[in-house]
């Protein structure tokens, strides 16, 4: 097993905070590293402990999108093995149809599966399957989740700013067009 399939196998183990980590537009390799790493360990994270959040989710699919891009545009031949983790990101369908947030007036307590602080009214986030049945998350705190989803959202927003990955797209979409002749 090489250095980077170990990187993988323990991102994929985390167990540990989802807001511990700043969300920042990397400006080295090393910062490029560090947040791939992130994105990843946030997706097995999300898969791991049921945060199936609609918005959540489609904001971790944007941000492994504007990475695929970065990495095939700057650096296609050093990332090959993390490019099959972000296509695995891209694809992502919830295994569960999101219903709705269900808080509990019971005093409970749990640790918050977003940043594992202690929780003393937690809520779930219900799912339902394709026959109906309702499937419960871990205990999770709203404002943590919210919090969470405001950061990726940033981040997004930051990368497409910081990286243009719109003239990216652009400059990918008129060579294709250059390539297949096509006017």
């Amino acid at each position: 097993m090489n250095a980077t399939e170990l990187t993988i196998q323990r991102l994929k183990q985390y167990k540990g905070s989802l807001l511990s980590t700043k969300w920042k537009v990397p400006k080295s390799k090393r910062q490029f590293s560090y947040a791939l790493n992130r994105v990843i360990k946030l997706y097995y994270a999300m898969e791991s402990r049921n945060l199936f959040y609609p918005q959540l989710v489609s904001a971790v699919k944007k941000v492994a999108i504007y990475f695929k891009i970065y990495i095939i545009k700057h650096r296609p031949d050093k990332m090959l093995y993390y490019l099959t983790e972000l296509d695995k990101i891209i694809n992502f369908e919830p295994p569960f149809i999101f219903d709705r947030i269900e808080k509990v007036r019971v005093k409970e307590h749990k640790r918050c599966s977003v940043c594992r602080c202690n929780l003393s009214y937690p809520a779930y986030l219900i799912y339902r399957t394709n026959e109906g049945v309702e499937i419960k998350s871990e205990a999770t705190g709203i404002f943590c989740l919210e919090q969470l989803h405001g950061y990726i959202d940033n981040f997004k927003d930051n990368l497409e700013i910081e990286w243009g990955v719109e003239s990216i797209l652009e400059g990918i979409h008129e060579s294709g067009k250059s390539a297949l002749k096509v006017s």
